[in-house]
C-alpha cells in the first residue's frame, strides 16, 4: 500500500515561523521500513511531501542501491518547517509525535524503523543528549518495534566520511530485512566466573583486560586499583575485586593469572598498562607479554572514524566486512 498522509496542525509554535506546508504528513509503503527524520527542508516544505530534496534523494539512492527501494516508508518526528532550519527542541519534538507519530505508526505499521539523524534519536531515546555517533549501527526494541539508527543523509554536506559510514548502515539494514527483522540481543549467556578460575583458562593464547581505578594518575595519592576483569572470549568473563594500590603484593598475585597468555588486549593500553606494571622490576616476566590496543588499531582503520567507544569496537573490528563501504550510485 502506498498513500500520502496529509494533516493539519496549530498545536507547536512552529507553524508561525513562516512555513508554506503545515504538517507535512508521510508517504511511503505501508508495512515495511519507516525511514524518521528530523523535519522539512526548504524543497519538502515547498512540495508538502518529505524527503524530496537532495537529502531524500541520496536516501533513496542508498535504500536502492540495497535493493530494498519497494519497501520505504518516509516520514519525520516534526512536520513543520521551523525557520531557518533551526534544530528542533526537545518539546517541540514531543509536542509534534505525540500530535501525529504514533497514530502515523499505528497506520503504517512498519517491520522495521530506520532512524536517521540525532533530532529522531532524541524522541526514541528519549534522551535530549543522545549521541548519533554511537548510537549509530545499534538496533533496539522500541514500543514492539525494532529501531535502527544511523546518520541523517545531509549529514555527507557536513562530512563526506559519512558516506562511507551510511552505506555500511545500509548494508546492515539489508542485512537485518532479510533475516527476519531480528532484535540485536547482548550478552546472551554471558558469565561472570570468579578470578580464582581463570588459570584454568586454555581456550586462547589472547585475553582481553580492563582495571577500573580510583584517580587517573598511578602515582597520586590514595590511587587505587578496584578490580579487574578479563575475558578470553565472548561468552565469558572473569572478575576479581581488589581494592588495593599500585605495585602492592595483592596486584602481583592477581597478574599471576594472566600470565599463561602471551597477548593483552585494552581499550586504552598505556592507562591499564601504567597502573598493572607500576613498581614491578625490569625482569618481571610482564615485560614480555605482547600489548593490543583497540584505540590504536582503530586509528590505523580510519583515524576520523566518529565512535571509538568500546561498545561499538566490541562489535565491529578494523577488519569487520560491516565496515567496508559498498560502491554508491548517487551523492548530492
Amino acid at each position: 500500500m502506498w498513500s500520502i498522509i496529509e494533516m493539519k496542525c496549530t498545536a507547536c509554535p512552529i507553524h508561525l515561523e513562516g512555513c508554506k506546508s503545515n504538517c507535512i504528513g508521510g508517504r511511503g509503503v505501508h508495512n515495511g521500513i519507516m525511514f524518521v527524520g528530523e523535519a522539512p527542508g526548504a524543497e519538502e516544505d515547498m512540495s508538502g511531501r518529505p524527503f524530496v530534496g537532495k537529502a531524500g534523494q541520496f536516501l533513496q539512492a542508498l535504500i536502492d542501491d540495497v535493493g530494498l527501494g519497494g519497501l520505504a516508508y518516509f516520514t519525520n518526528v516534526i512536520r513543520c518547517r521551523p525557520e531557518g532550519n533551526r534544530q528542533p527542541k526537545i518539546d517541540e519534538i514531543r509536542k509534534c509525535t505525540s500530535e501525529h507519530f504514533y497514530d502515523e505508526l499505528n497506520e503504517v505499521n512498519p517491520k522495521l524503523i530506520v532512524v536517521c539523524g540525532k533530532t529522531p534519536a532524541k524522541f526514541f531515546t528519549d534522551d535530549n543528549n543522545v549521541s548519533i555517533n554511537k548510537m549509530r549501527g545499534s538496533l533496539i526494541d522500541w514500543r514492539g518495534y525494532k529501531v535502527f539508527f544511523t546518520f541523517h543523509p545531509s549529514s555527507v554536506n557536513y562530512d563526506r566520511r559519512n558516506v562511507a559510514y551510511l552505506q555500511a548502515d545500509f548494508q546492515e539494514i539489508k542485512r537485518i530485512w532479510l533475516n527476519g527483522v531480528k532484535a540485536v540481543r547482548h550478552n546472551t549467556g554471558y558469565t561472570i566466573k570468579p578470578w580464582s578460575e581463570l588459570k584454568r583458562e586454555k581456550r586462547t593464547e589472547v585475553i582481553a583486560v580492563d582495571i577500573e581505578t580510583i584517580g587517573f594518575d598511578p602515582y597520586a595519592p590514595g590511587a587505587r586499583i578496584m578490580s579487574i576483569a578479563a575475558s578470553p572470549e565472548g561468552d565469558a568473563a572473569y572478575y576479581g575485586f581488589l581494592d588495593t594500590f599500585p605495585g602492592s603484593g595483592a596486584l602481583r598475585a592477581c597478574l599471576e593469572a594472566l600470565r599463561p597468555f602471551q597477548r593483552w588486549v585494552c581499550h586504552s593500553t598505556p592507562f591499564d598498562m601504567g597502573w598493572l606494571t607500576r613498581g614491578l622490576p625490569a625482569d618481571h616476566w610482564v615485560w614480555g607479554k605482547h600489548w593490543g590496543d583497540t584505540l590504536i588499531d582503530l586509528q590505523f582503520y580510519d583515524e576520523h572514524y566518529p565512535d571509538r567507544s568500546l561498545a561499538h569496537l566490541s562489535k565491529h573490528s578494523p577488519a569487520a566486512s560491516s565496515l567496508v563501504p559498498p560502491r554508491y550510485s548517487y551523492l548530492p
